[in-house]
């Protein structure tokens, strides 16, 4: 399919590209990391916002931001592949996505925002790497078939319930620079063997 019929997008400040909406019926999706000879840095708020054939998506290594409710209420999403320049996960960005699986974390994340990943019922594992310093009210809240959550040795806040209600999590293993960790943020996780 024909990126135009795809994929709208408008150049930003810096000259780059943000992705504004994507329509497509397809089950599995791979972002461009250049439209028009530049580079897409932006997936812009609500661009994948219940795109219910969407099964897997793959986000380019240009790729900077994920604003907010960007892939929010993707019922059918399984997959996401962040690229290795992500360094905001916005406002309920994945928020819902109630099958959604697997996603990796890449070194560049630093900003995990608010309901994130809220009631992501399916996601199995969350591994937090060494450069993420904060960590959203409610950003895992609801993951309920999580298994194991690793935060990495960054210094890192984590916020109210980012991890409430994580029911199956028997495995949260916490790095040795948490900065902060606010009320009730591992909330009813109460399965867990260590910390």
């Amino acid at each position: 399919q024909d990126i135009m019929n795809v994929l709208e997008y408008e150049t930003v400040e810096d000259g780059t590209i943000k992705i504004t909406r994507y329509d497509s019926t397809n089950a599995s999706y791979v972002i461009p990391s250049e439209i028009d000879g530049k580079k897409v840095t932006v997936i812009g708020k609500k661009a994948f916002k219940e795109c219910n054939m969407l099964k897997s998506v793959t986000i380019p290594d240009t790729v900077k931001t994920i604003e907010n409710y960007a892939f929010a209420d993707c019922e059918r999403l399984i997959t996401v592949v962040l690229g290795n320049s992500v360094e905001t996960i916005g406002y309920r960005s994945f928020g819902d996505c109630e099958n959604l699986k697997s996603i990796n974390f890449p070194n560049s994340l630093i900003s995990i925002s608010n309901n994130a990943f809220i009631r992501c019922f399916a996601l199995e594992k969350i591994e937090i790497p060494d450069s993420v310093t904060s960590i959203g009210n409610y950003a895992f809240s609801d993951c309920t078939g999580v298994q194991s959550i690793t935060i990495g040795d960054g210094e890192v806040t984590i916020g109210e319930y980012a991890f409430g209600w994580c029911l199956k999590a028997t495995k949260i293993t916490l790095g040795k620079n948490v900065k902060e960790l606010k009320n009730y943020a591992f909330y009813a996780c109460d399965k867990a063997e260590s910390f």
